[in-house]
């Protein structure tokens, strides 16, 4: 979490038209809408090759399953796939170093617990292994370039493509036909969770938690928390752009929806402009949302988790 000066936060009237606030996860595939993509499977099995082969079953390091949501009636919905982490297993990470390029062991050596360097590398190979089955070629065949602020994306592929994770999940977002952010954490239960909440809600925002029983806190602070983090995502500006600037519905009974976005005084507005059509920016202050679908993923009750995507 990241220390933000709050901002005022304007209200706007404008609303998408969402039916549910929380997407149902099942285990079956998810219907390509408008995309000529071939996707068959709803599993993907990483299976590495060493100590005799990829056919030896000690070698399996996990399933990455797709998460089907019921977003029918919206446009292309995005993929969403999840995977835990394999921290279980034993001497993993030297296997993990062998699928990864010079650049991503760099990235690796830079953390300094395992743990982290585990979840980063497996993420990654993760991340490889999904846009592989989408694009038709091996996993190692894929190269990341990187945008102004360190979004990764595949250099020729209109694919979209984002990834989360916390403790030991992973999850992955794969947009068919626009931009797309996710965000997933996990819940925990002994925070101070209203100071937290000053360093990244507007006023308004914090003044809603405080409202809510200690009962509910929780909940409402990870949503609030994960459905702005999935919104800067998408955009790819990461910690260029205050968390305070956008305000989130995030209480049980409400609509999931991007409330307001000050873009007053933002210095990468030019970025902006490049992620959203120009129909959604009002005289460069203020972007209209109703290019943007935001949705909660419930797929266990120790995690809260939201995507949002255009």
């Amino acid at each position: 979490m990241n220390p933000l000066l709050p901002n005022t936060l304007p209200a706007l009237d404008n609303t998408i038209p969402i039916r549910d606030n929380t997407i149902p996860v099942h285990d079956s595939t998810i219907p390509v809408h408008d995309s000529t993509i071939p996707v068959h499977d709803s599993t993907i099995s990483i299976v590495l090759d060493r100590d005799g082969g990829t056919t030896n079953p000690s070698n399996h390091l996990c399933f990455i399953e797709q998460i089907t949501q019921d977003l029918e009636f919206m446009p292309a919905p995005p993929h969403i796939w999840k995977a835990v982490l394999p921290f279980q297993q034993e001497n993993i990470l030297p296997t993990l170093y062998h699928y990864l390029n010079t650049e991503e062991k760099q990235r690796v050596d830079k953390f300094h617990f395992d743990t982290d360097k585990i979840r980063f590398a497996f993420s990654r190979i993760g991340l490889k292994h999904i846009l592989a089955r989408y694009l038709n070629i091996a996993p190692h065949q894929i190269s990341f370039e990187y945008s102004r602020y360190g979004k990764p994306y595949i250099d020729g592929y209109p694919l979209h493509f984002n990834l989360s994770h916390s403790e030991n999940c992973v999850i992955y977002a794969i947009g068919l036909n626009g931009i797309v952010g996710i965000d997933v954490e996990y819940c925990k239960k002994s925070l101070d969770f209203l100071s937290l909440a000053k360093e990244f809600c507007s006023p308004t925002e914090f003044f809603k938690l405080t409202q809510i029983s200690q009962v509910d806190l929780r909940q409402a602070f990870y949503r609030c928390w994960t459905r702005k983090e999935a919104f800067i995502k998408a955009l790819g500006l990461g910690l260029y752009f205050p968390l305070p600037r956008i305000e989130v519905s995030f209480l049980a009974d409400e609509m999931p929806e991007i409330l307001s976005i000050n873009l007053s005084d933002i210095e990468n507005i030019e970025d902006l402009q490049e992620s959203f059509s120009n129909e959604c920016l009002q005289n460069n202050e203020r972007l209209q949302n109703k290019d943007l679908k935001i949705q909660e993923i419930n797929f266990n009750p120790d995690y809260m988790a939201s995507v949002v995507w255009s």
